[in-house]
């Protein structure tokens, strides 16, 4: 007994009748396509969950009209340069004017502002994880004088004290050595 089978069609063991193959492989495709769809479209939750793996800093130029058109804008976290960049004013060439940092660690961080004919101006932020709402700092620079604003001291100013109390130290090992030289001649007499 033979049976006839038309292209396209296989006969399963136990099954006398022709079974169309490819409406099985288009069916298997079309749920494998769905389920990966499905782990792999993102949601709300994994763009909470994405914003848990690092946050955000927007550094924004202040545009005002004594403001230098290129500002260089650092980044430090624990006196060490994270992220460097460069901002242009805004009024300038349809500039962004705004600098974005993502996938930042919690930290008290410090954003230093550097321009030709400025001082350079320091401003300091603390990312706490949890933030739902991307911080935004503006920068701020002077002619006159460094501005330095926020809580504690700037790794500037921990800079500045330090070679203070290297200049005070060789000073005072200076007046050991003439001290312990005036206790041996003392000794010898």
């Amino acid at each position: 007994m033979t049976e006839a089978i038309t292209k396209g069609q296989r006969k399963l063991p136990g099954n006398s009748a022709a079974k169309p193959m490819a409406g099985n492989c288009w069916s298997l495709l079309l749920i494998l396509l769905t389920v990966t769809a499905w782990i792999a479209w993102p949601t709300h939750d994994s763009d909470a969950q994405e914003n848990s793996k690092g946050l955000k800093l927007r550094v924004v130029h202040s545009n005002g009209s004594a403001d230098p058109r290129f500002i260089t804008v650092s980044l430090y976290l624990d006196g060490k340069v994270m992220r460097n960049d460069e901002m242009q004013s805004p009024s300038q060439f349809g500039a962004a004017g705004a600098i974005l940092w993502e996938k930042l660690s919690p930290g008290q961080y410090e954003i230093h502002f550097e321009a030709n004919g400025f001082k350079k101006g320091i401003k300091r932020i603390t990312l706490v994880d949890g933030q739902t709402q991307t911080p935004s700092v503006a920068s701020e620079l002077s002619k006159d004088k460094e501005l330095i604003l926020g809580g504690g001291p700037s790794l500037a100013e921990i800079q500045m004290e330090l070679a203070a109390l290297k200049k005070a130290n060789v000073e005072l090992q200076k007046k050991v050595e003439s001290l312990e030289a005036e206790i041996a001649k003392l000794k010898r007499k």
